[in-house]
């Protein structure tokens, strides 16, 4: 990239939710430098071996807005075919650009995002937290600085970190002792006691059994009103999963980021911190063939016959 002649900002090891913000940064700060492309590498929900190249592009919506939004899946392959290319046969430097290290930058635009309160649910109810942060992203400063400091204002009773020690290789570990991550949990909507148990599906992962433990040791806590959760995310941030326990079946429910987002559009809505008119549209990005069912998800809400969250099989 520097053999462009362009200039080069590096975030460090971030979640991908910091990238567009960031792009949107340098626009909001009237700064001489447009960022207008932005790189990820990274594994997502894969082991490290299978690591990838995601592209964020800046554009303008039919009113010239600015926008950030992922590049389209073809043009991202281009990108990484390019620079394999450049890779292997040694690039012509025809203009050295330069390099920028941006990371305290990269900090602030997720600390401001994160903490902004009318994004921040209520946590009095919660009597106990496990984050898995798949050993990645999120694990690392000062992306886990902005989580701490999140959760040390709440008023949540017990918080329990896992997957909080990235080594560049274990990133959504599925092996031993050390399974972690929110890519497991797909298709998942109940785990049940045996799940966790020596040869069950979910034996292994440290955030489930810590959840079903508390569930069990902390019986009376749970079914007088506290509430125990998971919060599971993926490698790069981008995917999350939550998990909360039921007392009464001794179970807990997984809830994929699809559904909580719909939650959380309601829940905004109802506290009159978004405003709707006599019908609102919703939008989730599925990782199936979601346009295929997109017309007749259109018709239901504009007729108002959605007002529950729908999963539509791929």
């Amino acid at each position: 990239m520097l053999s462009t002649g362009k200039q080069v900002y590096d975030l460090g090891v971030v979640p991908i939710p910091s990238i567009p913000y960031s792009i949107a940064y340098w626009d909001c700060h009237d700064s001489p430098v447009e960022i207008s492309l932005a790189l990820y590498k990274s594994a997502s929900h894969n082991p490290a071996s299978q690591d990838g190249l995601k592209v964020f592009l800046k554009t303008y919506d039919p009113k010239g807005a600015a926008i950030y939004v992922k590049a389209p899946l073809e043009l991202e392959l281009t990108i990484a075919a390019l620079i394999y290319r450049e890779a292997v046969t040694q690039p012509e430097i025809r203009e050295k650009g330069l390099y920028h290290k941006a990371d305290k930058i990269a900090g602030e635009v997720l600390s401001r995002t994160m903490q902004d309160t009318k994004n921040l649910p209520p946590l009095k109810s919660v009597a106990f937290l496990v984050i898995d942060l798949a050993n990645g992203a999120f694990a690392y400063p000062p992306s886990q600085e902005v989580l701490n400091g999140i959760l040390e204002s709440s008023d949540i009773g017990n918080i329990l970190f896992v997957g909080n020690h990235p080594d560049g290789k274990n990133i959504n570990g599925n092996e031993g002792q050390e399974r972690v991550g929110s890519a497991h949990l797909e298709n998942v909507y109940e785990i049940h006691r045996q799940d966790i148990e020596f040869g069950g599906k979910f034996f292994g992962f440290p955030a489930i059994k810590a959840l079903m433990d508390f569930g069990k040791t902390q019986y009376s806590q749970a079914e007088n009103g506290g509430t125990a959760w998971a919060i599971l995310v993926d490698g790069d941030g981008d995917r999350c999963y939550t998990a909360v326990y039921e007392p009464l079946n001794d179970l807990l429910h997984v809830i994929d980021g699809d559904e909580a987002f719909f939650y959380h559009v309601i829940a905004l809505e109802q506290a009159k911190k978004i405003k709707t008119r006599h019908y609102a549209r919703f939008y989730c990005r599925i990782e199936c063939s979601f346009y295929q069912y997109a017309g007749k998800i259109s018709q239901e809400i504009l007729s108002g016959t959605v007002d529950s969250f729908r999963r539509y099989s791929c």
